[in-house]
Formats: C-alpha cells, structure tokens, sequence
C-alpha cells in the first residue's frame, strides 16, 4: 500500500488494499492505529472495513479507545460509524455511512 500510493499506481494501491484487509485482524487493540493509517494514506476501503469493525464492536471500542486521542479530522467518521453501530443508517447529523462502498464493491469480492 505504502508504496502504490507513494508512486501513484491506483490499481496496485487498490489491490493492496484488498490484499491487507483480508490478511488483517482487527482488534481493539489496533483499531485506531488501523483508522489512523487509512486516514493518512487515504485508503477507503481499509477505513470502511475498520468503520464496519467499529459498528459492530462498538461498546468494547469506546470502552478501550480514549476519545481524546482522536484526530479532529476523523472524529466524525467515527460518531458516524458508532452511530451506524446503534441501528442509525443516516449517521449522526445526517453524515452518510456508506459513502464508499457501492464504489469498492467490486474490489473486495
């Protein structure tokens, strides 16, 4: 991933992307870290993976993950995400929780 995106190759970096989701476990432990990097390098389809762990974990993520150390930028897909997690499909304040996958669809299959 890191070196599709640092040369620009879209298709090696969207591949890359199929290949690291379905070869990583997600965790509380590692669910931040996992946002974090998806929000940097910009790779939607392993931030809407990690917004689907949080959705259905998302009792045991607030539990174990300080919200303080939530990056402004993406604090609001994370309400999003947890508010997905509490049967809300519009997310909070009319936020669209499933922006990207008609998009990945076809990727991650």
């Amino acid at each position: 991933v890191d070196a599709a995106d640092r040369f620009g190759i879209v298709n090696l970096k969207l591949e890359a992307e199929v290949w690291y989701v379905k070869l990583t476990t997600i965790d509380v432990g590692n669910v931040m870290e996992l946002l974090l990097y998806a929000d940097v390098k910009n790779c939607a389809l392993i931030k809407e993976t990690v917004m689907d762990f949080i959705d259905e974990n998302g009792d045991d993520v607030l539990q174990k993950v300080h919200l303080e150390d939530v990056p402004r930028g993406i604090f609001a897909d994370l309400l999003a995400a947890m508010a997905r997690g509490n049967g809300n499909d519009a997310g909070v304040e009319g936020i669209d929780c499933h922006p990207q996958r008609k998009f990945l669809s076809h990727f991650a299959g």
